[in-house]
């Protein structure tokens, strides 16, 4: 989030909007010139790294879900827990990655992580955060009025960042 949509969350939070990041994944395996770091020293780092992002962001709430990377998928359990995060924090607008873009220009990639998550997100916000009969057992629905996608080869639209730096 810090990489693909820090600017429009800083700008936010500095708006005084109530924001809550949720990091899927540990960043156990992504770290470039990091190789000679212990996997257990990789999952610390990132943590920090999300820590000092987040802050310096102005997000007043983070939460990790602690999936290994590469290893997330859009199954029933990530779509309840993130439904449990919708519910709970009941947003108006939810930023996720565009489960679509597979690859950016002609020479990168995107990370099947984000792919994976952000279709979740999107299953998540609908139908199950909205429909009760979805997870039951959690907290009353809720509907998020828009979702934005980050990483998108096709956007639409525009946020004014300029007053968040």
């Amino acid at each position: 989030a810090e990489i693909s949509c820090g600017g429009t969350i800083a700008t936010w939070a500095k708006a005084n909007s109530t924001i809550r990041l949720v990091v899927c994944t540990l960043g156990d395996k992504g770290a470039h010139n990091r190789s000679l770091l212990s996997t257990s020293d990789k999952i610390k780092l990132r943590a920090e790294e999300a820590d000092r992002s987040a802050r310096r962001m102005g997000v007043k709430e983070l939460v990790a879900l602690g999936y290994p990377d590469g290893e997330v998928g859009n199954d029933r359990e990530l779509r309840e827990k993130l439904v449990a995060q919708i519910r709970d924090h009941r947003p108006d607008v939810l930023l996720c990655p565009d489960p679509t873009t597979i690859f950016f220009g002609s020479g990168f990639f995107n990370h099947r992580d984000h792919r994976e998550i952000g279709m979740a997100c999107l299953d998540a916000a609908f139908p199950a955060a909205r429909l009760e009969g979805y997870f039951p057992d959690s907290l009353p629905a809720h509907s998020v009025q828009m979702a934005l996608l980050s990483a998108t080869n096709t956007p639409d639209v525009i946020v004014d960042i300029a007053s968040g730096l």
